[in-house]
This record gives structure tokens, C-alpha cells and sequence, in this order.
């Protein structure tokens, strides 16, 4: 774990299930854990968990984790045959199972999100990035090209995520536009590119802080938090992780703002909005 920006960040790491190990609980950056991965006297199937890793005074970086537990050999059937007329005969044969080729998934599709001049950021949003195929882990690399969007870390492996902050301080009013660019080498689904918008606009800026209840599923993966200033027409969203409460920042002031909530899974799955509550700036 490394801090992007200056200095060392102090962190810790939680992993809520028995069979998902971490080497340490806490540290500071630049530093390492370990996550060790126990299928000792699991039955067979996929067994689903996250780890979290929060920073003092930062937003939770979330990580999948997906293992899943088959059995030892595969089986392979065979048949044989006879046929009358002063002769016997008989064939055998077998069937196996091939393996599906890996794919690579990010979510979500795109980032967007408003601020105004003068606010300061960041604006954090999530991508998740997982293999939906076949063939294990995928080593994957991303890439932002301009300054005012910083990712957390520049590869991993899957199932991962990595953070993508947008920094509108000292940027004028307008409409700012690029791509982040995930990469896993000859995999299908290579590469993704996530659209990203930022809008500044002029004027005061204010916040809101929001804040919900828990989702209780076990496969819980984080929320994402949609906005407008318009009811029922969310123009904005952030991937705010998993957590139960968040401030949004950069809002035009004298303007009431619509907010709506979903919840996501590990395996990227999302639900359906929340009812609807406004904020008057």
C-alpha cells in the first residue's frame, strides 16, 4: 500500500470471514499485508468476501474476494458395444470439460461527477475489476493521462479495485474529458476504457453529507451515491465504497440537489435506487 499524494497515511485492514487470513491489522505507507486464503474442510463452491482497507482520514478502499473450492479429479465415463454374426466388437470412449477463457470486467462503465471553481476535491470514485471467465486470477494494469485524475495504484490482480480521484482545484469553468484505461494482457474484454466527465461551474460551492443504514447481505461490495438538481434525474454518480455515510462537495449554492442510493455486489450485480431526498444549498 502506497500514498499517492505526500507523506505516510497509517492504515488498517478488516477481513470479516474465517477462512480469509491478513498477515497484519494495521501499518502505515508504504507497507504490505498478506491475504492468505484457507479452503481447509470447506465443501465445494464459491465462497465470497471483501477486505477493507481504510486509511486515517481517507475514504475505504474495498477488494473483492472470490475463492472457489472443487473437487480433487475430474470424471470421465466410457461405454462399450457388441454385435452378433460371428463377431464381437466394442468401442470406449471418454468425455472431459474444457475450461472457459477469462474475462475481463470493470465497473462500473463510466465516471461522472460535478464541482465548482474553487473546491479543492478529490471526488473518489471505485472500479472494480474481476475476471467473469475462466482461468484464475488476471494481472491487470491502468493508466490516467492527465493531472487532475489520480488513480491508487497503477496494477493488480483479480478480484481488485483501485481508487480514481478527480481534482478540480485551480481548473476554470467547464467541461473536463478523458479515459482511464484498465489492461489485462490477451484476455477478451482487454482493454476497458472508462469514460471520465468532470463538470466545474462557477460560483460559491457547498456540500451535503449523507448517511444510511447497512445493507446486512454477505456478498456486499459497496454503494454509489447519484445526484442532480432535478428529482428523479440523477446527472451525477460516485462509487463511494463501502461505507454508511459520505459528504458530497462541490455543489452550486442557492440550488437544491436530489440524491438517490444503490447497493452493489462482488460480482458487480446493483440495485435498484433508494427512494429520493433533497438538499437545499
Amino acid at each position: 500500500m502506497t500514498n499517492s499524494g505526500t507523506g505516510a497515511l497509517n492504515w488498517n485492514v478488516t477481513d470479516p470471514v474465517d477462512w480469509l487470513l491478513k498477515s497484519t491489522g494495521s501499518g502505515s505507507t508504504p507497507g504490505t499485508v498478506e491475504i492468505t486464503l484457507d479452503n481447509y474442510l470447506l465443501p465445494t463452491g464459491t465462497y465470497q468476501s471483501t477486505v477493507t482497507f481504510s486509511p486515517s482520514g481517507g475514504s475505504p478502499v474495498v477488494m473483492p474476494v472470490t475463492m472457489t473450492v472443487t473437487p480433487e479429479g475430474t470424471a470421465v465415463s466410457g461405454g462399450g458395444g457388441s454385435s452378433s454374426g460371428g463377431g464381437s466388437g466394442g468401442s470406449s470412449g471418454g468425455s472431459g470439460g474444457g475450461s472457459t477463457s477469462p474475462i475481463l470486467t470493470v465497473s462500473p462503465a463510466s465516471i461522472s461527477t460535478n464541482a465548482q471553481v474553487g473546491s479543492s476535491g478529490p471526488l473518489t470514485s471505485y472500479l472494480n475489476i474481476s475476471n467473469t471467465g475462466g482461468g484464475g486470477n488476471l494481472s491487470w494494469s491502468v493508466t490516467d493521462p492527465v493531472d487532475w485524475v489520480i488513480k491508487s495504484v497503477d496494477s493488480g490482480t483479480t478480484p481488485g479495485s483501485v481508487s480514481v480521484s478527480l481534482y478540480p482545484n485551480g481548473l476554470p469553468a467547464g467541461t473536463y474529458t478523458t479515459n482511464v484505461t484498465v489492461t489485462a494482457s490477451g484476455v477478451s474484454g482487454s482493454p476497458k476504457v472508462i469514460p471520465v466527465t468532470m463538470t466545474v461551474g462557477s460560483g460559491s460551492t457547498a456540500s451535503a453529507s449523507l448517511s444510511w443504514n447497512a445493507n446486512s447481505e454477505s456478498d456486499l461490495a459497496g454503494y454509489k451515491v447519484y445526484y442532480g438538481t432535478s428529482s428523479g434525474n440523477y446527472t451525477s454518480s460516485i462509487n463511494v465504497g463501502k461505507v454508511t455515510n459520505y459528504t458530497v462537495t462541490g455543489l452550486a449554492t442557492g440550488r437544491t440537489y436530489y440524491f438517490a442510493l444503490t447497493a452493489y455486489d462482488t460480482t458487480g450485480n446493483e440495485s435498484a435506487k433508494s427512494s429520493e431526498r433533497s438538499v437545499s444549498r
